[in-house]
Formats: C-alpha cells, structure tokens, sequence
C-alpha cells in the first residue's frame, strides 16, 4: 500500500496448506521440508505460474492498474537452479506479463553465499525487467557492500524494526538508517508487518513510501480480493479463481501476516488469491493465498 494515500499497488503471492484431516498446517512446518525433499522447485514454480495467472487476469478484467504488481518470495534453492530465469522468461510471455509487474523476493543469506551461478541468475532476472527485493532486511548480515555488488532494486525491512515504532527509540533509528541507506542506493522500500496507523505514520514521517499488514486486512482469496479492492472495476464474467486442482504444474511462494514463513516469511502486502493443489506423491492440499497487503 501506499503510505500516504492507501492506494493499493501490489501484492504478494503465499502459499497454505489446508490439509483435509490435519487442518491448516503453517509454511513453517511445510516450507522447510519442501526445502529438504527438493520438492521446493516444483512447488515454486507453480507459484510462479499460479500468480502470473491470477495478475493477467486482473489486468486484462481491469481489476488492477497496470502499474500494480505480484511479488514472490524465491528460496535459496531454486537460486541455485541455473533455468530459473528461463522459467519465468517463458512465464511471462505464457500469461503476457511484463517483467516490471513482477518482483522476486530474495533472503538476504542469498547475497551472502552467493555464487556466480546466483549472480548471473540475478542479472538474467532483471535483465528481464524483474524486479529482486531482499525480505526481511536487517535481520541478517546486512552490508552496503552486499547491496551494492548484487543487482538487486529494494529491500523490505523486517516487521521485527517496524513492530516497535513509536514505542522503542532504537528501532525508529533503525529503520532511519535503512531509509538514508536505500536513499543513497537508488532502492526501493516496503515496510513489513504495519499494523496501527501509528506505525504507518512514523514510517511515512521517516521516508518510507509503501507499507503492508494487518493494517490494511488479511490475506484473501482471489474473489474476496476483486470485491475489497476491485469495486471500481468491471464485473469479471467468471470468478478470478486461483482455486486450481491439478496433479502437477508449479508453485512456490510464501507470506502472510504472521511470526512464520517458509520459502519466504509472512507478511502483507495486499490481499491474497487462493490456489490449491493436491499432489498425490506427497499428500499435499495447499492453498496459496496471493495476497497480503
């Protein structure tokens, strides 16, 4: 969202499970045995897929502006995948998306370990227009150098910093420096995890332009998302379901409102669309919700 105007300008894809006999199982007990398994790509790229789907749809419904964008969380293992950008190079011509509505959020652990093959990754992504955020800022071994040598375009600062605004001095300083850093680097900022408009205040009197939380609703399905934030849009002539059953196909993503994450975290940043799958390999019945605002 943006700060000052509460304009709506993009939104994150997550990944549920809604298991039949277990009930909702969070990405923090599922995403790091994906992670594990391997099985991680697959269910990235069906994220990948699932999302883009949902946003040319909106676009093509005017449910959305063409500005508004779709992020998705990335793990550290597909990053090592050398055909990632050809995924979603084939991705975005599939669905006739451009590059700029797409924002792939990376941890900051990648620019740390990087590779070359992750470097020459990064740089093929945004040589497709792309855009590479690193999640939850602050929280690991942020550097200036890191950002500088790797082609990334923003940073999201961790809920952790922006939870304490207007209550502990530190944080406020905190996120100060990210601002005057990103500033200094040309970087785009979204501030986690806002929750009360005192918050939003403090972040928008610091310099920070776009926010996403629980301040602005949870996570929703594709249909609930057209009618909260579509009512000026025309009426679609069928659902904008994500809610797709299939035995294969890709996925992948991560981030609500909320403590845990799996690929990514949880967080907001509008809205959420509702995909499920079930894959009968594993047993899995996920309900990736795309958006959080």
């Amino acid at each position: 969202m943006t700060l000052a105007s509460g304009d709506l300008v993009g939104a994150e894809a997550l990944i549920r499970w809604d298991h039949p006999q277990r009930g909702a199982i969070p990405p923090v007990a599922f995403i790091p045995v994906a992670e594990d398994s391997g099985l991680i790509g697959d269910v990235g790229r069906w994220v990948l897929h699932a999302a883009l789907r949902q946003l040319a749809e909106w676009r093509h419904a005017g449910v959305v502006s063409e500005d508004f964008w779709i992020s998705i969380n990335v793990s550290p293992r597909q990053l090592r995948d050398p055909h990632l950008s050809a995924e979603v190079a084939d991705a975005l011509i599939r669905y006739g998306v451009p590059g700029v509505a797409v924002t792939l959020e990376i941890t900051e652990s990648v620019m740390i370990d990087g590779s070359d093959v992750t470097d020459q990754l990064l740089a093929r992504l945004r040589s497709l227009g792309v855009r590479v955020v690193v999640d939850d800022f602050g929280t690991g071994f942020s550097a200036l150098g890191y950002l500088r040598k790797h082609p990334v375009t923003g940073v999201k600062i961790d809920r952790s910093f922006v939870g304490g605004l207007g209550v502990n001095p530190e944080d406020e300083e905190i996120v100060r420096a990210v601002v005057a850093m990103s500033g200094a680097l040309g970087l785009s900022m979204v501030a986690e995890g806002v929750q009360t408009p005192d918050q939003r205040d403090v972040l928008r009197a610091l310099g920070v332009v776009h926010g996403q939380g629980w301040l602005w609703g949870r996570p929703v399905g594709p249909e609930p998302f057209v009618e909260i934030w579509g009512a000026s849009a025309p009426k679609l002539e069928r659902p904008v379901g994500l809610l797709v059953e299939s035995g294969g196909d890709d996925v992948r993503g991560e981030r609500g409102e909320g403590p845990c994450d799996g690929v990514g975290q949880t967080d907001g940043l509008v809205p959420a669309a509702h995909v499920q799958r079930r894959n009968a390999a594993v047993g899995l019945h996920r309900a990736p919700e795309l958006f959080d605002h």
